[in-house]
């Protein structure tokens, strides 16, 4: 992974478009890197220990490179929850905090205005809410069964656009308002998981931080079109579910 990021190969894992391939490197980058922080508190030797340490450090400063809004603050939203766990309400309010300041940069209004104060220096053709709208409407079509797996493909691409860019919202268009529902029920079963290994505290944390930063990522993208993301969330649920077990 490293060697296609430093390569500049953007068609690694079938991604279109240079900015999709910088936020699934952003997402990968901040799954991991918790993880490996986890692996710290649990090697062998200090040398062990050391090793992950830098490897964790390494594909955080990676996950800012890659100039990924969803990642940065995805990246904030993991530090601050480590920096303050053991303090329950300082974490709820670092996910309100960085959810919500998330959510809102992907609205025209607020990125338009980081544009104008040349804090970011990218002006999208399109919109999160215009793509989110469209697929919203499109989706009314067929309420019941949707338009098919990988219909917003085709359904989207009079706008350049190759999926609804979130995750609930993509499988309401494709599959329809059941399975949406399905779905939205395992992102709550999911949160619901990773704030369970923060309130039992220790480096239980380091894995919620790899589950929200998925959760994040998929509010503003299509993260579960992703093979190998998916694969990576699997891992990291199992020795999540693994390590609240053996604390119980």
């Amino acid at each position: 992974m490293l060697y296609a990021f430093l390569g500049g190969q953007l068609g690694a894992w079938g991604s279109w478009t240079p900015a999709g391939t910088a936020n699934l490197y952003g997402v990968h980058f901040n799954m991991i890197w918790p993880v490996l922080l986890f692996g710290a508190g649990k090697a062998g030797t200090r040398e062990q220990a050391l090793a992950l340490r830098l490897l964790a450090g390494t594909c955080f400063v990676l996950a800012i490179l890659t100039f990924s809004r969803a990642a940065i603050f995805s990246a904030a939203l993991s530090f601050l929850i480590i920096a303050v766990r053991g303090r329950r309400h300082l974490t709820l309010a670092a996910i309100f905090l960085v959810g919500t300041t998330l959510f809102f940069l992907y609205g025209d209004a607020l990125y338009q205005l980081l544009t104008r104060l040349r804090i970011v220096n990218f002006t999208p053709d399109l919109g999160r809410y215009k793509i989110w709208q469209l697929a919203w409407d499109l989706s009314k079509e067929n309420p019941l069964f949707g338009i098919g797996p990988g219909g917003a493909a085709s359904a989207l691409a009079q706008i350049q656009v190759y999926h609804a860019h979130n995750n609930v919202l993509n499988t309401l268009l494709e599959s329809g308002v059941p399975a949406a529902l399905l779905f939205a029920l395992v992102h709550l079963a999911l949160f619901a998981r990773a704030a369970k290994a923060i309130i039992n505290g220790g480096s239980g944390t380091y894995l919620a931080c790899s589950i929200f930063a998925w959760l994040a990522s998929g509010m503003v993208g299509t993260t579960i079109t992703n093979p190998e993301l998916t694969l990576t969330l699997i891992l990291i649920v199992g020795a999540c579910e693994v390590f609240l077990r053996t604390k119980s």
